[in-house]
């Protein structure tokens, strides 16, 4: 009899889900959508792939990472390239990816060549990343500040400078000053010349080991020159015997002397007649511009008579030769080159005494 109740009850509850059974399956139909559309708002995921060669991929997915949602849209990844954020990276419901990928640089020194795959865009990163070393000096082209996009070569040049003292000898001056305490064409030496040391220091650029740069950075003089100073003659008026003579020119001379080559002279002659001084017949004797061959006495009316070298003193020149007066350049001779005279005497025997001397003569240009 307890279990009457119970029954009583069951068929109650039988008989209601007979009369609502369409309506509970349609309930169960509209929650079942309500929890589907709950998972797909709640699991559902939009994920951008942004690739830095301008390509864009969209992605709607249920997968949970990074890596899982890169193998569904079917993206290869080289070995070098990047992507942020990292592989096992959670997905948020929407997430953008970044993907860099990675391109070959070449990096060349004078004696290597590195080819290197990067998604480094900064010169200075990927010298950086290759762990070279640069020295203060050293060129990179392009420049460390530059950005790199695609495939290029980095060349680096390795700069050195070496320091060295060179001497160098400084030369002296000759300086010529006049004074009217010497005879023009003389001159002397007042002080000698030196020269004197200077101590530069060179820097010398190398570039991969080669010198492509010189240059004195700084000089230190160690030890001053000296110049030669020589005082040059100007006095050019020459005053003897009541005379006033202006000269050009002094000159320090080797004198001989001749005679006019006649018997009178006493001149040895040879066997044809000819004397040993003129070589020209007895009391013929003639001097190389014509004029008979006589001697003189130093006097302005009536002077020497020399033989010269014409390139030293042209002919017909009036000189004054010291300690013997005034003559005439009016003879040559074979044996008369440079600064040589020959002096005319009236005798053989003179010739003989006068033997060889140095005299100073003046190159005169007027006599008064």
């Amino acid at each position: 009899m307890d279990n009457v109740p119970m029954a009583s009850g069951n068929r109650r509850f039988a008989g209601w889900l007979k009369q609502n059974y369409l309506l509970l399956i349609l309930v169960f139909i509209f929650l079942a959508s309500i929890t589907v559309s709950l998972c797909y708002e709640y699991f559902e995921k939009e994920v951008v792939f942004t690739i830095d060669d301008g390509q864009e991929v969209i992605l709607t997915t249920w997968k949970s990472t990074v890596e899982e949602a890169l193998i569904e849209a079917e993206i290869q990844l080289g070995a070098n390239d990047e992507i942020y954020p990292s592989l096992d990276s959670p997905l948020e419901k929407e997430t953008q990816v970044l993907i860099k990928r990675a391109f070959p640089v070449h990096v060349a020194t004078h004696d290597n060549e590195i080819t290197h795959w990067t998604t480094k865009t900064s010169v200075k990163e990927i010298i950086r990343a290759l762990d070279i070393v640069l020295g203060v000096e050293d060129e990179v082209e392009p420049s460390l500040s530059s950005m790199l996009e695609r495939e290029t070569t980095i060349n680096i040049a390795r700069i050195e400078k070496e320091y060295l003292v060179e001497e160098v000898e400084l030369a002296y001056s000759v300086v010529r000053r006049g004074t009217a305490k010497l005879d023009r064409g003389v001159s002397r030496t007042v002080q000698r010349g030196k020269p004197g040391l200077r101590e530069d220091t060179v820097e010398i650029v190398y570039r991969d080991g080669e010198e492509i740069e010189r240059q004195v950075i700084s000089s230190t003089v160690v030890e001053p020159k000296q110049d030669q100073i020589i005082e040059v003659g100007e006095n050019a008026v020459l005053s003897r015997g009541g005379h006033s003579m202006n000269f050009s020119r002094k000159l320090t001379v080797t004198a001989v002397a001749y005679c006019p080559g006649t018997e009178e002279s006493g001149c040895p002659m040879d066997s044809e007649g000819r004397s040993h001084c003129t070589g020209s017949s007895g009391g013929t004797a003639r001097t190389a511009t014509g004029r008979q061959a006589i001697a003189g006495d130093g006097s302005k009316a009536n002077p020497h008579i020399i033989a010269v070298d014409p390139g030293v003193i042209p002919l017909g020149t009036r000189v004054y030769i010291e300690g013997y007066g005034i003559a005439i350049a009016a003879d040559t001779g074979g044996a008369i080159r440079g600064n040589k005279i020959d002096i005319l005497m009236r005798t053989h025997d003179q010739a003989l005494r006068f033997g060889r001397r140095t005299l100073k003569i003046y190159i005169l240009t007027n006599i008064r």
